[in-house]
C-alpha cells in the first residue's frame, strides 16, 4: 500500500473506494473491526472513502458516537430519498422524448411512492415497459395504478419476509402496525413502547421525525401493513393504495 499511495502522488491519481450497506460491518466481524480500519485508513493518500449505509441509526452509531473509532473521521450526509420535483421533471423529459404523453396521474404516482429510490425507479421503469408495448403512447391512470401494482407483487415476497421478522419480536408487529394505519397501540407501557421503536429504528423500518414522531422508511411495507386482509396480498385487484388519489384535469373530480 505504500508504494501504491507514492505512485498515485506521484501521478495525481484520487481512488474512490465505495462501501455500501457498510452498517452490516459490525455484524459480521469482530468488534475491533474499526480500530483496526480506522488506523490503516487515516495513512492512506490520494485515496476517498464512501461509506454507505441504509440503516440511519446504525450508521450514526459509527461515525457519530463518541465510543465509536470512526466519531468525527467522516463527514455525514444525509441523501434521503429522491427529490420529487426533480424525478417529476426527468420522468416527463425522459417520456417526451420517446412520444409518450401523459396528466396528472403521472405527478400523483410519483409523489404516493416518497422518492423511494428502488420503488420509485422500478415502478417508473415498468410504466415505461408497458407503454412501449402499447398502440396507445398516451398513459393514464389505470395505466400508473397497474404499474404501481405489478411493482408491490414483484417485492411482495421480500416485504412478507420482512413483516416475518418484525413479528419474530414482541409488540414489533403491533407497533408498526399501528403507525402503518394511524392507530395508537394500547396497553403496551411506555418504557416497552420506547424500546420498541428503538429497536425497529436499530432494524431500519422506522425513523424518527420529532419527539414521538416516526415514519416507515419503505412505503410498500407500510402498503402491505395497511391491507385489510390476507386476500389483498395475493389478489392483485384487492390492494387498496390507501392515501393514492388522482385528480381529473377536466373536472377535479378525485378518484380512489
Amino acid at each position: 500500500m505504500v508504494i501504491l499511495a507514492c505512485r498515485l502522488t506521484e501521478y495525481g491519481i484520487n481512488i474512490k473506494f465505495a462501501m455500501d450497506e457498510f452498517q452490516d460491518i459490525l455484524g459480521i466481524a469482530k468488534p475491533k473491526i474499526l480500530d483496526q480500519m480506522r488506523s490503516v485508513i487515516q495513512h492512506h493518500q490520494n485515496v476517498t472513502y464512501i461509506f454507505l449505509g441504509s440503516i440511519e441509526s446504525i450508521m450514526n452509531k459509527i461515525f457519530s458516537s463518541k465510543a465509536s473509532a470512526f466519531f468525527h473521521f467522516a463527514r455525514i450526509i444525509d441523501l434521503g430519498g429522491l427529490d420529487i420535483n426533480e424525478l417529476s421533471n426527468y420522468t416527463k423529459i425522459f417520456f417526451t422524448q420517446h412520444s409518450m404523453s401523459f396528466d396528472n396521474s403521472l405527478d400523483t404516482l410519483i409523489s404516493y411512492l416518497e422518492g423511494h429510490p428502488y420503488y420509485s425507479i422500478k415502478t417508473l421503469q415498468t410504466l415505461y415497459y408497458k407503454m412501449l408495448d402499447s398502440s396507445s403512447k398516451t398513459m393514464t391512470q389505470d395505466d400508473c395504478i397497474n404499474a404501481l401494482r405489478l411493482s408491490v407483487y414483484e417485492a411482495k415476497s421480500y416485504i412478507e419476509e420482512v413483516i416475518e421478522k418484525i413479528k419474530s419480536k414482541k409488540h414489533h408487529h403491533a407497533i408498526i402496525w399501528g403507525l402503518a394505519n394511524g392507530i395508537k397501540v394500547k396497553n403496551i407501557d411506555s418504557p416497552t413502547l420506547y424500546k420498541t421503536y428503538k429497536s425497529l429504528e436499530d432494524m431500519g423500518y422506522i425513523k424518527k421525525q420529532d419527539r414521538g414522531e416516526y415514519i416507515i422508511t419503505d412505503i410498500f411495507l407500510k402498503l402491505l401493513l395497511q391491507q385489510n386482509s390476507d386476500v389483498a396480498l395475493t389478489l392483485e385487484n384487492e390492494i387498496n393504495f390507501v392515501g393514492l388519489s388522482f385528480k381529473n384535469d377536466s373536472s377535479g373530480a378525485e378518484k380512489n
